[in-house]
């Protein structure tokens, strides 16, 4: 396999891996909250509620990180495709446009769908 092509491919499973857990949801569902200028205020508002509603919480949370991540490599996709980006990775250029492009190939990856045959 190219170099580019697998790291291409590393660097989108990567990416879907980490976005099957954002520490932030954890947080969330203990009422554990920090960094936000208002800990004490949310954390309030997450002990008050049941583990239940805090576990819904928490998965709210974890679509937006994961919406989030999308977001960005949409921008990159359309960089790519509008402005010419180019990505390499140790010296390699980075194949995007070989698959569907980073949001759809991200995708795909989350939902576990396998890399097509070379």
């Amino acid at each position: 396999m190219d170099k580019g092509i697998r790291l291409y491919k590393e660097l989108i499973d990567e990416l879907a891996d980490m976005s099957q857990n954002c520490t932030e949801t954890g947080c969330v569902e203990k009422a554990a909250v920090r960094g936000t200028g208002s800990d004490g205020e949310i954390n309030g508002l997450l002990s008050g509620v049941s583990p239940e509603v805090r576990e819904a919480l928490a998965g709210y949370v974890l679509r937006a990180y994961q919406s989030g991540i999308y977001d960005v490599l949409v921008h990159l996709e359309w960089l790519r495709e509008c402005k010419g980006m180019k990505m390499s990775v140790e010296g390699e250029e980075l194949p995007a446009g070989q698959y569907k492009g980073f949001p759809c190939d991200f995708i795909g990856r989350c939902k576990g769908k396998e890399w097509p045959d070379e």
